[in-house]
């Protein structure tokens, strides 16, 4: 294919680029085709082509991963959480018009590590429930949810109820609604396991969120970690007192 030249070469790169990921011709982390291909196809530069690519990383529009290619990026949904009223993520996006689904993995009784028998104040020898689920936000894979409940709250969920709903629903719906979120957030890379959860790359950037549930009377509801990929931005603020 050969480009016109009323315009630097790497930008009609981009453009055509721009205009097959407007297209749906790569949808959200697909992979482009490499540079040798673009230069090969456009009859252009090698550097020619990294130019034109890297204007799109600039404007967000692709992800450039070292020895593994380049991808269309993912949307960006960038969530506020305020540290004076307690709403989930889940509320939140659907909040800012998002769709949200859940792909339920695993539901089972197992024997909790030291720390989250603490956190849940369990006794010794006392079982939990792990849950794992991937939320699914605009058809697109983007947090994998990893919960650990007490063996009598687990005991009330349905399975047709963790297929549907966010937690934070289901909790409600018990009677034993979240009042309290305590926890920390950090960065880390994608395992294999939650690379093939989110459709992403192993080592791919991440935010982990782990965190605790507790209701009104602080009594644990519920731990775990949300993995959320790098294309959600969480945002914590402080609400200004009233008056």
């Amino acid at each position: 294919m050969m480009l016109e030249r009323k315009e630097p070469a790497y930008l009609q790169v981009r453009r055509y680029l721009l205009a097959e990921i407007e297209a749906g011709a790569y949808g959200p982390g697909d992979r482009l085709p490499s540079e040798t291909e673009l230069a090969r196809r456009f009859n252009v530069t090698r550097n020619t082509v990294v130019h034109g690519l890297s204007s799109l990383v600039a404007a967000g529009r692709i992800t450039r991963i070292a020895g593994k290619g380049t991808f269309v990026a993912r949307r960006e949904v960038r969530v506020t959480q305020h540290t004076s009223l307690v709403r989930s993520f889940d509320e939140e996006v659907v909040a800012r018009g998002s769709q949200i689904e859940f792909r339920l993995l695993s539901f089972a009784r197992v024997a909790p590590s030291p720390e989250t028998a603490h956190q849940l104040r369990l006794a010794l020898g006392e079982e939990v429930f792990r849950l794992e689920r991937v939320r699914i936000l605009d058809a697109v894979p983007t947090v994998q949810e990893i919960r650990f409940l007490p063996l009598a709250l687990g005991q009330r969920l349905s399975i047709d109820a963790l297929s549907r709903l966010p937690m934070f629903t289901i909790l409600a719906e018990l009677g034993r609604p979240v009042a309290h979120i305590e926890g920390v957030i950090r960065a880390d890379a994608a395992s294999a396991e939650t690379a093939s959860r989110l459709a992403i790359t192993a080592d791919t950037p991440v935010l982990v969120r782990d965190y605790v549930l507790s209701d009104a009377d602080r009594v644990p509801l519920a731990s775990g970690t949300a993995i959320f990929t790098r294309e959600v931005q969480i945002a914590y603020a402080v609400d200004s007192p009233a008056g």
